[in-house]
């Protein structure tokens, strides 16, 4: 009985720390694609940027559309610099709601869809990323933590100086 008890618990014990490093391991964004990052045929997003300036709010959207094999490898590679975890709240069988912002809200958000090359019109696949301030994002509806890197502020700037106000 008392050897039945130590493996229950050592099992117990195992799928913790399992459960921990999944959840601390940091990945790049390739390990959250739907397909290979290779297989992008197309990048297009906004940065919605709302501020208060001289007591008065400001709203700014910028829209992006990369079609060039250039530009996708850019986009894909500010993305790929960061580190993301995998959030706790993917493994609950329900949905977790909104994303709502974090300490690292500033007023802005990023929304890119990556677009995959599909041979027929049903093997067409997207992966739909959303940034809301630096430390909040979703890949495909599954909430990932950014990780101590400057990938919102060079996505931000890389929408700003290639896409065009609305």
């Amino acid at each position: 009985m008392k050897k039945k008890k130590v493996i229950v618990w050592s099992v117990i014990a195992l799928l913790v720390v399992a459960l921990a490093a999944w959840r601390v391991w940091p990945r790049s964004i390739d390990s959250y694609l739907k397909q290979p990052s290779q297989n992008t045929v197309w990048v297009g997003g906004s940065l919605n940027e709302i501020k208060l300036e001289d007591g008065q709010t400001t709203h700014r959207l910028y829209e992006i559309d990369v079609e060039t094999e250039e530009g996708i490898r850019h986009v894909l590679d500010i993305l790929r610099r960061g580190r993301y975890q995998a959030s706790l709240t993917n493994l609950l069988p329900w949905t977790w709601g909104k994303l709502g912002s974090g300490r690292g809200y500033d007023g802005r958000t990023i929304t890119l869809c990556a677009s995959f090359h599909a041979t027929t019109p049903e093997d067409a696949e997207a992966s739909i990323f959303t940034f809301v301030g630096s430390d909040r994002a979703t890949v495909d509806d599954r909430r990932i933590v950014p990780m101590g890197n400057e990938t919102f502020e060079e996505l931000a700037q890389y929408i700003k100086a290639n896409g065009r106000e609305k």
